[in-house]
């Protein structure tokens, strides 16, 4: 009888180890109690996500972003996953069930990461209007002419996409020349696909609107992914851009 409880014992001791254990391998989402959002602004953010006919989020996408009111929703994926729409609302579910109105961070173990922050005033977010410069005063200035002269350092290739300088497709690219340096990117992280030609003059715009300062513009078309958006922004090679 002895040796059955001592049997017993061990067995349970052993199950409710093995229950502890589990339950700490359960990813957690972290909050940050400085930034605050609203929860309901994020479920509506949530609703402007693209997917694949398949109900997948675009696999060529890296990073996807979205914002409502005062709350952008952040997913970053490794290229190429196919990352389920249930996934996705299951990730930010356990940022909400955790953080309510605080921003907050999920990372499970699938290589998915799950991010909410508040709106930033004053810079390119997924809701800049189309087209329209954005300024940022900054205590060193440009000048026009080092940001035509970077912007005309920027490879492309013979259909004038905007490419790497070996020649392959990019997602980043920038030139610097004296006070300037002139960026082109996708917020999705996906290939760029614009022609070259097609941002000199929304170049020319952020610079006459914004005389020397940090100046930014997104643009609908030139990426590859379904929730991506072109920027392009100019910035003082003294600052950290």
């Amino acid at each position: 009888m002895v040796g059955y409880q001592v049997i017993f014992y061990i067995v349970l001791v052993s199950l409710l180890q093995a229950r502890s254990s589990s339950q700490a391998d359960v990813p957690k989402a972290t909050c940050d109690r400085k930034k605050v959002i609203h929860e309901t602004h994020c479920a509506e953010a949530l609703l402007k996500i693209i997917y694949e006919a398949d109900g997948n989020l675009d696999p060529l996408e890296i990073h996807v972003e979205r914002i409502f009111g005062n709350c952008v929703v952040m997913l970053d994926k490794p290229f190429n996953l196919k990352v389920p729409k249930k996934e996705v609302q299951d990730g930010f579910s356990k940022i909400f069930a955790q953080c309510h109105n605080l921003s907050g961070r999920f990372e499970p173990k699938t290589g998915v990461v799950f991010r909410t922050r508040p709106r930033v005033i004053g810079t390119l977010e997924d809701d800049t209007p189309f087209g329209k410069p954005v300024c940022v005063g900054t205590k060193n200035l440009v000048k026009d002419q080092d940001c035509m002269a970077a912007f005309d350092k920027i490879h492309t290739n013979a259909q004038n996409i905007v490419v790497h300088n070996d020649g392959q497709a990019s997602n980043v690219e920038h030139a610097s020349v004296g006070t300037c340096d002139v960026g082109v990117f996708t917020s999705d992280m996906s290939a760029i696909t614009v022609a070259k030609k097609d941002l000199l003059g929304p170049l020319k715009l952020m610079l006459s609107t914004c005389k020397g300062q940090w100046s930014g513009v997104s643009l609908q078309k030139g990426v590859t992914g379904r929730n991506g958006r072109l920027l392009m922004r100019a910035a003082s090679t003294k600052d950290n851009f």
